[in-house]
């Protein structure tokens, strides 16, 4: 769990055997979240989960009425398995919830909606269930190494004209590039992308 202490104070974490479970040992790990780190849009983070219970967490500047999509990969291990399961926690400046999954390996916070101009975090935490991935009760699993990626739909557009073929380019694999052209009553237009890189939608 994460818990915004409201006073000082000694508090208690409780831990509670799951009925018609098997019993035996355990661990509780407890730490102290950082400040966010300020993350540049369309800019890969190469960061590591290097200690059980951490929360990483990065920040960016959005505004409402654009859409962002928060991108997590995690690199396979020599055992074969992903590196880290995480959860993804989207925030609005409010710190209330956007946007939250967890994915037993890479995934994303795909094409969400902002609300709300200001300050938006990306929190980076455990896979609650991630002893249930298919690869067993494996502590190593609670920490390992990360991408994380942050791209908006409001980046700003390169013009173009009728005729004309402008070149763009990909910096992370969950960009968005924008181009805008004036056109008139009556036109019928025809775009077309072409490239070695593969584009997931046009619009």
């Amino acid at each position: 769990f994460v818990e915004v202490l409201l006073s000082n104070g000694t508090y208690r974490v409780s831990a509670e055997a799951l009925n018609d479970s098997a019993v035996g040992a355990f661990g509780i790990s407890l730490t102290e979240l950082d400040d966010a780190l300020p993350i540049a849009f369309n800019t890969p983070v190469n960061a590591a989960i290097t200690q059980q219970a951490e929360v990483d967490l990065y920040s960016f500047n959005a505004t409402a009425g654009s859409f962002v999509t928060v991108d997590y990969a995690t690199p396979t291990t020599i055992s074969g398995h992903p590196d880290y399961f995480a959860r993804l926690d989207l925030l609005r400046p409010d710190n209330t919830v956007a946007n939250s999954n967890a994915f037993c390996g890479n995934f994303r916070l795909d094409n969400i909606a902002v609300n709300q101009t200001g300050i938006w975090t990306v929190r980076v935490r455990a896979h609650e269930n991630w002893s249930q991935c298919g690869y067993g009760f494996i502590p190593a699993l609670l920490t390992g190494a990360y991408t994380l990626t942050v791209c908006t739909s409001d980046s700003p557009p390169t013009p173009m004209t009728y005729g004309q073929t402008v070149a763009g380019t990909f910096a992370a694999d969950c960009q968005i590039v924008n181009f805008t052209f004036t056109g008139g009553t009556g036109d019928v237009v025809s775009a077309m992308y072409a490239g070695p890189t593969s584009t997931r939608r046009q619009r």
